[in-house]
């Protein structure tokens, strides 16, 4: 019993990791996760009633949402550090433009290969720069990247 509702417990987080990820490829606001549940929890009354509470416990609340993103997001960040700190050789590349507002958004890739020759290209890091943006406003933003 307690396997079974163990299995079932990770189940349903695995499965709001997987709709959280979904809507963040698709760039949906956070409050959708409500709309969703509710849109599961119809299909399952009407599909399959007896599993209708499972479907209830996965949790799409707009902190629910938000605290996946977010954790997504540094799960993201770390395998991208990890890959490049296995890196043996690598160069930068650097985009720098100005958005509607006017705040300059300086793009860092990173390219490399590590010692099994497989070729590594990320964007490691976006910048919204304020005020000014010289050689040295860009090179302290690349310096906080890595």
């Amino acid at each position: 019993l307690f396997t079974r509702k163990f299995a079932e417990n990770e189940s349903v987080t695995r499965t709001s990791y997987k709709i959280v990820q979904k809507m963040a490829d698709r760039g949906k606001p956070f409050t959708d996760g409500n709309f969703i549940k509710a849109c599961m929890m119809e299909a399952a009354n009407d599909l399959c009633p007896e599993k209708a509470d499972l479907f209830g416990s996965i949790s799409l609340s707009t902190s629910s949402v938000v605290r996946r993103t977010e954790e997504l997001g540094e799960n993201i960040e770390l395998q991208i550090r990890e890959k490049a700190r296995n890196l043996l050789w690598y160069s930068l590349a650097l985009d720098e433009s100005t958005d509607l507002s006017s705040t300059s958004q300086l793009l860092v890739f990173i390219r490399g290969v590590n010692s099994d020759f497989q070729i590594t290209e990320e964007l490691a890091s976006i910048c919204s720069m304020h005020g000014t943006t010289t050689g040295k406003d860009i090179f302290m933003e690349v310096q906080k990247t890595l």
